[in-house]
């Protein structure tokens, strides 16, 4: 089966947007080093051709944090530990994508690969939902079409090295964030 993954998400959600490790198991049993010891120990168990994730959520609000996280996964030579980075990309319309362009620019400056994990885009903001009528609705099209526009943008230039892009379902019915219509369909 080693040949059918491409990529391994080794630590999911350990940031809060404070800036402070997520409470867990492995931080209580570990201790604060468990994210290097996690990507440590999956570099050289690992098969050579599996590339290393961190994914999050929220990244958008994290950036210095997951700036400051990467450059400590080093081993002894001063190599990355870790291949890319992903990001789950739960969206809204009033999300600034200056804002989300300014963090993915940021961490695909150190050299490593971005994914959007789980990309939607809800309409309005999280704390006020906005109705699927259809200028939301054409609003939210032209959102996913600026927001996908700017990624080719920079994979196109070079400046984000890009290979993966998952949208977080197939339709608002089946989404867990149904009720904010976070999809095309």
């Amino acid at each position: 089966y080693l040949d059918l993954f491409y990529a391994y998400d080794v630590v999911n959600e350990a940031w809060m947007e404070d800036g402070s490790m997520r409470d867990c198991l492995w931080l209580k049993t570990v201790g604060e080093d468990y994210l290097w010891q996690a990507f440590y120990l999956a570099d050289k168990y690992a098969p050579e051709h599996v590339e290393l994730y961190y994914n999050d959520y929220n990244e958008q609000f994290k950036t210095d944090t997951l700036y400051d996280f990467v450059q400590t996964l080093k081993d002894e030579e001063g190599n990355y530990l870790i291949d890319g980075i992903g990001f789950q990309a739960h969206l809204y319309t009033e999300d600034s994508q200056e804002d989300y362009f300014a963090t993915m620019d940021k961490l695909a400056s150190l050299g490593i690969k971005i994914s959007l994990t789980e990309l939607d885009v809800c309409l309005g903001s999280w704390p006020v939902i906005k109705p699927a009528s259809e200028e939301n609705l054409l609003i939210q099209g032209q959102y996913y079409y600026n927001l996908i526009n700017g990624i080719f943008e920079r994979v196109d230039n070079g400046t984000v090295i890009m290979d993966a892009l998952t949208f977080w379902g197939f339709n608002d019915n089946q989404s867990w964030r149904r009720e904010r219509n976070p999809l095309l369909l």
